[in-house]
Order: C-alpha cells, then sequence, then structure tokens
C-alpha cells in the first residue's frame, strides 16, 4: 500500500507517489500470536507467584495458629497462678485476723 502526496506547482499539481511501511495480514497474525505467547508466559509467573503467596500465607497463618493456643495455654497458666496467690493471701489475712 501507498500513501498519495501531491505538490501545488504554478503550471499545475504534480502528483507523486511515496512508500509507506504497512504491515501485511500474515505479519499482523505472526505479532498477535507472538504477545499472546508473552501474555500466557506472564499470566503462567502470576500463576506461580500466587501460588507461592497462598503457601507462604498458609504457613503464616499455621503459625499465627500455633501463637495463639501457646498464648492461650499461657494464659490459663497465669490465670491458675493468680488463684494460688490470691488463696495464700486470703489465707495470710485469715491467719492474721485469727491473732487478733
Amino acid at each position: 500500500m501507498t500513501h498519495v502526496d501531491c505538490i501545488v506547482t504554478a503550471s499545475g499539481v504534480l502528483w507523486f507517489c511515496r512508500p509507506v511501511n504497512v504491515i501485511d495480514f500474515d505479519d499482523c497474525c505472526i505479532m498477535a500470536a507472538d504477545m499472546s505467547q508473552q501474555v500466557q508466559a506472564a499470566m503462567e509467573n502470576m500463576l506461580k507467584m500466587i501460588n507461592e503467596a497462598d503457601q507462604s500465607s498458609a504457613g503464616i497463618i499455621e503459625d499465627i495458629e500455633k501463637c495463639r493456643n501457646s498464648a492461650l495455654e499461657r494464659k490459663k497458666g497465669l490465670e491458675e497462678e493468680k488463684k494460688q496467690f490470691q488463696r495464700a493471701a486470703y489465707a495470710v489475712i485469715d491467719m492474721l485476723n485469727v491473732g487478733n
């Protein structure tokens, strides 16, 4: 395909043609196929990254659950110690009150 330019002179119009780069249908199909492959490769890479992120987040969630369970056990232990100290304190108070 060519692009037509014109030059107007005093004696009339002078036409000339200058070639323009035009992509034919085959080149367009090749470019589309190449782009499709690049997009597919990018999507596969993103899927791999998503799977890696899912695996990492699953590990993090597991660690959080372990920490949560550990904290709950520690809380129960502390509450039991608190009760023991309170009982001991009441026993001391009772002993002091009996002496008076």
